[in-house]
């Protein structure tokens, strides 16, 4: 079992609730979710990002994701044969094998390699 501290109202209050009219709904227009946003006390948005970790969870998400997740893609993927080949190629086959991801670098035209950031 998971238990979470109950999410405040956008008035910083009470627990947030649609019957108390502290809430912001996903299906309200645009120009009333963004007045509901600004009316939000700036302290109740530091406590609600340091409990949310949004941040944090994403990179967690992300980091896993190229860890795992893509190399599994990668092999249950391994050969991938196109449907449409020039007319003179009898058998055409794109084979994958390991992946890995790196910081972006320039590879210059005398061999070597600068990184971009």
């Amino acid at each position: 079992m998971l238990t979470t501290s109950l999410l405040e109202g956008i008035d910083g209050n009470k627990k947030m609730s649609k019957s108390l009219n502290n809430y912001i709904g996903i299906t309200e227009p645009p120009r009333e979710m963004f007045g509901k946003v600004m009316s939000i006390p700036d302290n109740l948005m530091r406590k609600y990002f340091e409990d949310h970790h949004f941040v944090s969870s994403n990179i967690e998400s992300f980091n896993n994701f190229i860890d795992f997740e893509l190399q599994q893609i990668i092999e249950e993927n391994k050969v991938i044969e196109p449907t449409i080949i020039p007319h003179n190629v009898d058998e055409f086959k794109i084979k994958f094998d390991k992946i890995w991801v790196e910081k972006p670098t320039i590879t210059e035209a005398d061999g070597s390699k600068k990184k971009i950031f």
